[in-house]
């Protein structure tokens, strides 16, 4: 009769656990970090024209962004982004794959009031393009691309970028990023009148990255494993009766 038993739950337990697994959400896979860039440069373009201006300092977005100014923010990704629908020719000694779904990203300067958040609405838009060269004979880069829409259609973009091929170990979106991989490190900010179509942009350097949310296993992976050590268990109560 114990073995009967014993037989009877080492069918049951590992059904109960298989259903819990299939019952458990998943867990979306959200990369973040934290950054903080200095403002090295800035673009006017007014609007119905060709020119572009260079300038110290830019009022277009509203509050007035200066060379020299620091900015603080943040960036996300999913790894589980979806391939784009367009893919680019893919170049001989790199593999470059563009990537839609999830990206976010703001960006902060307490001192001016610049204050910039992507919109989850105009994810659709988001871009992260992803070149992974062969290590010594080509160049890696990482580009994200976020938009938000208030006064005016704002961008806020991210571009990393090796020299030597070596900072990225594939063409999927990055689990993680190390900064001191990369030969380059920039956020960028820019705000399009829509009335007028006067445009500017800002450029900043990354002067520091830090993660603030790595990857997590979904909670199926962990139900996983819980179901192998129940069948183990139970299988050493069903060989010591």
């Amino acid at each position: 009769m114990v073995i009967s038993i014993t037989g009877i739950a080492m069918r049951i337990v590992p059904v109960l656990l298989l259903s819990a697994v299939v019952a458990m959400p998943a867990q979306a896979a959200i990369v973040t970090y934290q950054f903080t860039a200095n403002v090295s440069g800035l673009t006017e373009h007014p609007g119905g024209t060709e020119i572009y201006n260079n300038v110290e300092s830019s009022s277009s977005a509203g509050p007035t962004i200066s060379v020299g100014d620091t900015w603080t923010g943040t960036v996300s990704w999913n790894t589980d982004l979806t391939l784009g629908s367009y893919q680019p020719e893919q170049p001989e000694q790199a593999s470059y794959r563009l990537y839609e779904g999830f990206m976010g990203a703001t960006i902060t300067d307490a001192q001016t009031g610049l204050s910039y958040s992507s919109d989850a609405d105009l994810a659709w838009l988001a871009l992260m393009q992803v070149h992974d060269g062969v290590a010594g004979a080509e160049s890696d880069f990482l580009s994200i691309g976020t938009h938000a829409s208030g006064a005016g259609f704002e961008s806020g973009d991210f571009f990393f970028f090796n020299y030597d091929g070596s900072s990225l170990s594939g063409d999927a979106p990055p689990a993680s990023l190390n900064f001191a991989d990369y030969f380059t490190a920039t956020v960028s900010y820019s705000f399009l009148d829509v009335g007028t179509e006067n445009w500017m942009q800002a450029n900043a350097n990354i002067t520091s990255l830090t993660l603030v949310t790595a990857p997590v296993p979904e909670p199926s992976t962990y139900a996983m494993l819980g179901l192998g050590l129940a069948a183990l268990a139970m299988t050493k109560k069903l060989r010591r009766a």
